[in-house]
């Protein structure tokens, strides 16, 4: 009776571990890549959903999905032509800091330049650090 106690907890354990190995994998895991869909597509599916609260001819459903499809292309039209904005603010920004930094280093030289360049890197590595706890988190500094 005790060695079948003892197999019994010999498993459990081993069970254990082996469940704590795969949460450690999972978080190594590579995220998955986001499914995108023609509007078309997003189109037919939101008016499947619609059916499925409310019951609809089949002129209403064809109305429905031109309606829905016209909506889907004008908001595919708008998150291209905000992506563009940002690549065009990334570049501004981009152009700015240089003239920041060009600026910057006439005024206090190479040398310490460098040191300010070799600060914010630190600064970057210590972010984590800095921020403040969120609790679905473990905190990187005991506060």
């Amino acid at each position: 009776m005790k060695k079948i106690g003892m197999l019994a907890c010999c498993f459990l354990l081993m069970g254990g571990m082996v469940f704590a190995q795969n949460l450690e994998n999972a978080k190594e895991a590579p995220m998955k890549k986001r499914v995108s869909y023609s509007p078309e597509t997003i189109a037919m599916m939101r008016v499947d959903r619609l059916m499925q609260i409310v019951e609809l001819t089949p002129q209403e459903k064809d109305a429905v999905y031109a309606l829905f499809q016209k909506e889907e292309k004008e908001a595919l039209a708008r998150r291209e032509a905000a992506n563009a904005e940002r690549e065009k603010r990334i570049e501004t920004m981009k152009a700015c800091r240089e003239k920041s930094n060009a600026d910057l280093k006439k005024i206090i030289g190479e040398e310490k330049f460098a040191q300010y360049e070799a600060s914010k890197a630190d600064d970057g590595k210590n972010r984590e650090l800095r921020r403040p706890c969120n609790p679905q988190r473990q905190c990187l500094k005991k506060r």
